[in-house]
């Protein structure tokens, strides 16, 4: 990639090219702390987190002089350092998407060239760039896109131009899949440690965001489930439910089938986005309309979760216990009507089914 100029290092701090400029400046934590000059950049700092946690994604700043292009890559550093000290698994999912997002957004009107030269850097390496298109190995398309969700399914391999092993796409879904290896890069580096004497430094002046943190977290407890019990809940649910309380991003069947499961187990459409706002791109007038989709409200059919074999098929069959294993057991709103009868209503269907299978052996013999 060419040189690049101070605002465009600014523009996308996580290149090594802007990583070196940063080293080149020989600052030290103490300078980030202490010196005057360098407020702007935790300002800066505080903003980025601020808009992780409001939007969802970071907004690009006015930046014009030498002096708020070096803020800006100062305030990337400062953000890490905070986050790390944080140390809150949702903090850092959501500014890893942020984070990507911002740097998609920048490359928009940006030259086939440019976008390659990134994406080199993220183990995105393209056989053919040119304006039109973009030759991607199978194997590197399906690593970046597997996590990604669109209504018409258009990530799915079966809807894609696929030849000898290599995957065509367009330069703007080659920039959504920069993103994507973007967020997991910065998942994998994030939290970095951290000395005690820094974060104890850094806390106290950030204790505003663990305060925001801890508020959602008592706001997404599982009491907003209501009167459901969540014990009656199949291992599937219930890992699905856990993953996303814990702000991970569900893949596209998992949202799905959650959202059936506690639709036809008596929760209210409010009450499913309830659930659903702990997503790191949580989103609420995309969430209503496809919880409402979901549930009948605008599409006159009220799905129903995805059988037990369809699940498996999609890998979101987690942990089968005993009851999983029955050879009745196909689906897992059974599994939850099940768990809800009175013990002895279960025993009587067990000495039934005992009864049928002594009649069936003896009419063998």
């Amino acid at each position: 990639m060419d040189p690049l100029n101070l605002q465009t290092l600014a523009r996308f701090p996580i290149l090594k090219e802007s990583s070196d400029y940063i080293k080149s400046l020989n600052l030290s934590i103490d300078d980030l702390l202490e010196n005057i000059a360098y407020r702007s950049a935790w300002t800066r700092a505080h903003q980025r987190i601020t808009e992780t946690l409001d939007y969802g994604e970071i907004h690009e700043p006015g930046l014009t002089s030498e002096a708020e292009n070096i803020n800006e890559l100062l305030s990337y550093v400062i953000t890490r350092i905070i986050i790390s000290c944080i140390k809150d698994p949702y903090l850092v999912r959501r500014y890893a998407l942020a984070e990507a997002i911002y740097l998609y957004n920048g490359l928009q009107n940006r030259d086939i060239k440019f976008i390659c030269g990134i994406a080199t850097q993220f183990d995105l390496l393209p056989e053919k760039c040119s304006e039109n298109e973009v030759n991607l190995k199978l194997i590197d398309y399906l690593k970046y896109s597997i996590n990604l969700r669109d209504p018409d399914l258009k990530w799915k391999l079966i809807n894609r131009d696929v030849s000898h092993g290599v995957v065509i796409v367009n330069n703007k879904d080659f920039s959504r899949l920069i993103q994507e290896s973007i967020r997991l890069r910065i998942l994998e580096e994030l939290p970095v440690d951290v000395d005690l004497e820094l974060k104890n430094k850094i806390l106290p002046r950030v204790k505003m965001f663990v305060d925001t943190l801890q508020s959602r977290k008592r706001k997404f407890e599982t009491k907003d489930l209501g009167k459901v019990s969540i014990t009656r809940f199949p291992p599937c649910i219930k890992q699905l439910l856990g993953m996303q309380q814990a702000g991970e991003n569900l893949p596209h069947v998992g949202r799905f089938a959650l959202a059936a499961f506690l639709h036809h187990i008596g929760l209210s459409s409010e009450q499913i986005l309830n659930v659903f706002n702990t997503s790191p791109d949580f989103d609420l007038d995309k969430a209503r309309y496809q919880v409402e989709h979901i549930t009948g409200k605008i599409s006159g059919t009220e799905y129903t979760p995805p059988g037990c074999e369809t699940m498996k098929s999609n890998s979101i069959c987690h942990n089968p216990d005993k009851l999983c294993e029955k050879s009745w057991m196909n689906h897992p709103l059974t599994y939850y009507r099940i768990k809800g009868k009175p013990k002895k209503e279960k025993i009587e269907k067990k000495e039934l089914s005992e009864r049928d299978m002594d009649k069936k052996t003896k009419a063998q013999e």
